[in-house]
């Protein structure tokens, strides 16, 4: 189980790397655009003119280059910080897992469900004996339900 946590915390991990390298990529490009929409904009102002908005358009009816740059930086800080929470919670879980097998034994395990929550399983042998005496009481009440339907027959 242990394993699975270090697995997965290391997955995690290089994701949030691969979205770093891509904020840290995209940024850099967004500072350039920026830095020569202000070199165009001076040049303007050298000239004499007024501002106007300068536009970097790849092609006709796309939108501003810097507001798709703008757009896919947030984008890819909201994917870092959904990542850093499941980092945060599998974090949490492995510590939890130590703590309660420190003071429980290693029968005590994490189950993971579907919908991303867990429950908390234990196998020990007081689990395994208080099953064996259902088990066995079940045999009986199936053994006495078949006594009192004799009975009730009669």
């Amino acid at each position: 189980m242990v394993k699975d946590f270090r697995e997965e915390e290391e997955r995690l991990r290089f994701l949030i790397a691969k979205i770093d390298a891509e904020i840290s990529r995209f940024s850099e490009l967004k500072e350039k655009l920026e830095s020569r929409q202000e070199e165009l904009s001076d040049a303007l102002r050298s000239e004499g003119l007024q501002p106007v908005p300068i536009i970097f358009q790849p092609s006709a009816g796309t939108k501003d280059l810097l507001d798709e740059l703008t757009d896919h930086v947030l984008e890819l800080n909201k994917m870092k910080n959904f990542v850093a929470q499941k980092l945060n919670m599998a974090i949490k879980e492995e510590e939890l897992l130590e703590k309660l097998q420190k003071k429980h034994g290693s029968a005590v395990n994490l189950k993971h469900l579907p919908s991303g929550e867990f429950e908390l399983v234990i196998n020990d042998t007081d689990t395994q004996q208080v099953f064996a005496q259902i088990q066995a009481s079940r045999k009986n009440m199936n053994s006495l339900k078949k006594t009192i339907q004799d009975l009730t027959e009669e």
